[in-house]
């Protein structure tokens, strides 16, 4: 009997991301570095396609997905030491933020809205405002050919919403600022009141297309009509056209579809490829 049999659940996408879209997923949750190790020395060895998820709030789930989900949600410790921050992979960027808040630490104020883990963060370079996940970063810890290893950023190509950090994210730290709890509370509102008055409520997975240049996708998604454009349960938001949401029980098909036929157009309006933000976990 394999090993893996004992610690494998049943999780609905409902459950393991914002989007809200698709099937059950198969899924461990690892308590310890030794046992995340041990559970991806046995997918593989196995031949089982495996993803880290930690919020998921970027990813669309098929609706009969074969990828088993590695949960990060137990790397959840967040700890502060004078400048610094180390925050696991699994911890919430508004635990995080709460935790500067609480010390007097600035910086990460442009998280503010955004349903997502440090891990993932980290992985994407997640980033608004003018601000990016990396820009923090002073080292991370991975797991890595079944060993615990830390990169330091130097060692660390990323850029607009991507880095090449290679094996699953166990934590890192990040330098902060002093500041004023009044300062930082202030900060933290104005953002989350311009994300108010510019995205979407609702079930969604963010910005479904990377910037195209200096221009954002939803200027270009915009622009070739499609606020509004439906297929199935998945709409173009009327607010936002760069987000897609889960309208009225959305399938992953549906969704595909849907960011397909809108790339589709904007090539063929003006000559520019869209590239995807979202992760289509399968």
């Amino acid at each position: 009997m394999n090993p893996l049999l004992k610690h494998i659940t049943l999780t609905s996408a409902s459950a393991l991301t914002t989007a809200k879209i698709g099937g059950a997923v198969w899924t461990l949750r690892p308590s310890s570095a030794g046992e995340l190790a041990f559970f991806v020395s046995e997918l593989e060895r196995a031949g089982v396609k495996y993803m880290p998820v930690g919020g998921g709030s970027n990813l669309i789930v098929s609706d009969r997905p074969k990828t088993v989900a590695v949960s990060t949600s137990a790397f959840n410790l967040v700890e502060a030491s004078g400048r610094k921050i180390y925050a696991g992979a699994g911890a919430r960027l508004s635990e995080i933020m709460r935790t500067a808040e609480k010390n007097g630490l600035s910086g990460v104020e442009f998280w503010a809205g955004i349903p997502a883990t440090f891990g993932g963060a980290v992985k994407m370079n997640a980033g608004a405002f003018s601000s990016e996940t990396m820009d923090k970063v002073i080292y991370i810890d991975v797991l890595t050919g079944g060993k615990v290893k830390r990169l330091w950023k130097g060692g660390i190509n990323y850029g607009y919403r991507h880095t090449d950090i290679d094996g699953i994210i166990l934590g890192g730290a990040i330098a902060l600022e002093p500041s004023s709890t009044d300062t930082i509370r202030q900060k933290t509102r104005e953002y989350l009141e311009k994300r108010r008055q510019t995205q979407p409520a609702g079930k969604s997975a963010g910005s479904v297309f990377k910037k195209a240049g200096a221009v954002g996708a939803g200027k270009y998604l915009d622009l070739a009509g499609l606020k509004g454009k439906r297929f199935g349960g998945a709409v173009v938001s009327e607010k936002h056209a760069g987000f897609f949401l889960n309208d009225k029980g959305a399938t992953f098909e549906d969704f595909r579809r849907l960011a397909d036929y809108a790339a589709d157009k904007v090539w063929q309006k003006f000559g520019v490829k869209l590239e995807k933000e979202v992760v289509y976990f399968e």
